[in-house]
């Protein structure tokens, strides 16, 4: 599975998911818009593709064509179900619970902890 990170101008956001969205509409079970928005330093926007196998070297070749896109990444996202994945080895390790506070009082706990300067709780 390989996941593609667009960006582009916000004001070519709708106009991109509308073409990708043709592009891609006879192959529903390959490529996935997985999703769009705006970047917040740069106020750029961006959409996520997701693909079931291999990238089409054509696609590629389109977006590095695509004057209108600014950027973009290709990264490969492993399968947890992937016997030789590193989260299959390390998925009975994980915490049961989230490593951020989840509750309004870890929460303000944790905020003032962090403005008085503290280093240790």
């Amino acid at each position: 599975m390989f996941d593609i990170h667009i960006t582009f101008p916000l004001d070519q956001l709708a106009p991109m998911l509308a073409a990708f969205g043709k592009q891609f509409a006879a192959q529903p079970e390959e490529v996935t818009v997985l999703d769009w928005g705006c970047t917040y330093k740069l106020e750029h926007a961006y959409i996520v593709l997701e693909w079931s196998d291999e990238v089409a070297d054509t696609f590629m070749e389109q977006l590095t064509a695509d004057k209108t896109i600014l950027d973009f990444s290709m990264f490969h996202v492993p399968c947890a179900d992937d016997p030789f994945s590193p989260f299959t080895a390390v998925k009975r390790f994980m915490p049961m619970c989230p490593p951020w506070p989840t509750d309004e009082m870890s929460i303000t706990s944790f905020s003032h902890h962090e403005a008085e300067g503290a280093t240790e709780p």
